[in-house]
């Protein structure tokens, strides 16, 4: 018995380890960021900001999947779902601006410009061989 025990002290010791080792990766992280961020330029901190403040809202994100899942989902799903929205919208609005530089127009988006993006990124995605997965789909 009492080797048991001496065997659980070690899988603590382990984890704390672990722990230890997550949180210097974390600070690592928070320092990197931290030199990125000192040598942007005031418009590419301006373009962060935006994108760190912007979001999906969650309740309607959670209404969106409780639908179409027809159950109730954990809170770490709808992180997850809010986390993919925000970058299928991004990949949009980046195409949608290609297409608008293309077209010669300037200004704000247009919802044709919009439309148009969707569909030629559902089109790459409906492509054999295409690199972009869809997301959802097995």
């Amino acid at each position: 018995m009492e080797a048991k025990r001496h065997s659980d002290d070690e899988d603590e010791d382990g984890l704390e380890l672990t722990q230890a080792e997550l949180a210097q990766d974390e600070l690592d992280r928070k320092e990197a960021i931290g030199l990125l961020l000192q040598h942007m330029s005031p418009e590419q901190m301006d373009r962060y900001e935006t994108y760190r403040t912007s979001g999906l809202a969650k309740s309607a994100i959670k209404r969106l999947v409780g639908v179409v899942c027809q159950q109730t989902v954990s809170p770490n799903v709808i992180v997850v779902v809010r986390g993919f929205a925000k970058i299928f919208v991004g990949e949009i609005v980046e195409l949608a601006l290609k297409i608008q530089r293309d077209a010669g127009a300037s200004g704000p988006l247009a919802p044709d410009h919009i439309r148009e993006a969707y569909r030629q990124w559902n089109y790459a995605a409906d492509q054999p061989g295409s690199d972009r997965k869809k997301l959802f789909v097995r």
